[in-house]
């Protein structure tokens, strides 16, 4: 488990929350934003060490996105 902090483009604010992955590489993540969204979802690690994450934000509209290892 951990925590999630990001900044938004265009300086639309920032967002701060959590994950937990799990020993089977799935998980869920969630998050809220200064800009009054937020959004969850489900993770799952992939066996290269990236992790990919899909969910939704507070308008119902999808959300996805990878983190990996640097190159």
């Amino acid at each position: 488990k951990g925590d999630l902090n990001l900044s938004l483009p265009n300086e639309d604010g920032t967002c701060e929350g959590n994950y937990f992955l799990q020993n089977n590489g799935k998980g869920t993540w969630n998050i809220a934003c200064t800009n009054n969204m937020g959004a969850a979802g489900t993770l799952k690690w992939k066996k290269n060490g990236s992790i990919t994450g899909s969910g939704k934000d507070l308008n119902d509209k999808k959300v996805k996105f990878t983190v990996s290892n640097k190159s």
